[in-house]
């Protein structure tokens, strides 16, 4: 009697183990190694947590703009070129108008807009603010970038408002700001768009003190650029 239990135990007991191995393989070989699961041919890097796929479609605007936050700071890079400074962050992937697939933010968004805050410096009762229009430009599907910034024509005429960079299609507009007074800058706001498409717009806002990690830019010593945790 119990050998014909142990029998008819033994297939459903192997079916179960069998299932148990294929969704740890699947799971293991479907998670990004940082961020979330993939669903195209190539892997690539998206909004932090770990999330299906399905369950990132079916985010709020505000989640996703939540989590988008996150990895856009999670990582950056600085560099300095022939008088000009470009910057980095990462990428980061959101879905389609429709919902029914994800690509990266430059993909869909052709043009991005930086708004930076004047950290330890206010003029006339405001904070400093330097604004960078660009085009969405993205290398690789780890970070957005570069983005460009005039260094020497802003630090050899600092009285200046605003900046064009014709062959980069790159604008820089600065508000209530001395350069000479003002040593670093603080990203608060990222809004990706289109020009002939104002109602569709994609937009992070940062708040010092709320939220971290924070990508924080010097001007004048781009090296002391830096992205990190902190509270203000």
């Amino acid at each position: 009697m119990l050998k014909k239990l142990v029998k008819k135990a033994i297939i459903p007991l192997t079916l179960l183990i069998l299932v148990l191995v294929l969704g740890l393989f699947i799971g293991f070989n479907s998670w990004d190694k940082n961020l979330y699961v993939q669903w195209s041919p190539s892997k690539g890097r998206g909004v932090a947590g770990k999330k299906s796929s399905e369950q990132l479609l079916n985010l709020s605007y505000d989640q996703l703009s939540q989590q988008a936050r996150t990895a856009v700071f999670s990582k950056n890079e600085v560099i300095e070129e022939n008088g000009y400074i470009a910057f980095y962050l990462g990428n980061f992937l959101v879905p389609d108008s429709q919902r029914q697939r994800h690509q990266f933010i430059c993909q869909i968004f052709p043009f991005v807009e930086f708004s930076f805050s004047s950290i330890g410096v206010i003029l006339s009762g405001e904070r400093g603010l330097m604004v960078i229009q660009s085009p969405c430009n993205m290398e690789d599907e780890n970070f957005i970038g570069p983005f460009w910034i005039p260094q020497k024509d802003i630090l050899a005429h600092p009285s200046k408002e605003s900046y064009t960079l014709p062959e980069k299609e790159t604008f820089i507009r600065f508000y209530h700001a001395s350069i000479e007074l003002i040593p670093r800058w603080l990203l608060t706001h990222i809004r990706f768009f289109h020009k002939d498409q104002k109602q569709k717009e994609f937009i992070i806002h940062f708040i010092p003190g709320e939220d971290a990690p924070y990508f924080e830019l010097s001007l004048k010593s781009p090296s002391e650029s830096l992205s990190q945790e902190t509270t203000f």
